[in-house]
């Protein structure tokens, strides 16, 4: 009877595990965190969803929740 060797099954898993942990950190770098501080905003009733990063805003602007809002907005000084 046979016998199962796990090692180059092993083996595999681990290098497609890491190469999907070096494709997540790229991904994860390209966010962009904008200088400056968002200031304190009216709550925006209609929860409007302009933007999830300060990437996704253009120019200066910075992504800011205002309640349950996130709205692109210019920010306050520096950090």
């Amino acid at each position: 009877m046979p016998t199962c060797r796990p090692g180059p099954l092993v083996a595999a898993l681990l290098v497609g595990l890491l190469l999907l942990g070096f494709g997540f950190a790229r991904v994860t770098k390209t966010v962009e965190e904008k200088a400056g501080v968002c200031p304190k905003l009216k709550e925006d009733l209609n929860c409007t969803q302009e933007c999830n990063s300060d990437g996704k805003c253009a120019d200066n602007l910075k992504c800011c929740r205002a309640g349950c809002a996130s709205v692109c907005h210019m920010p306050n000084g520096k950090n």
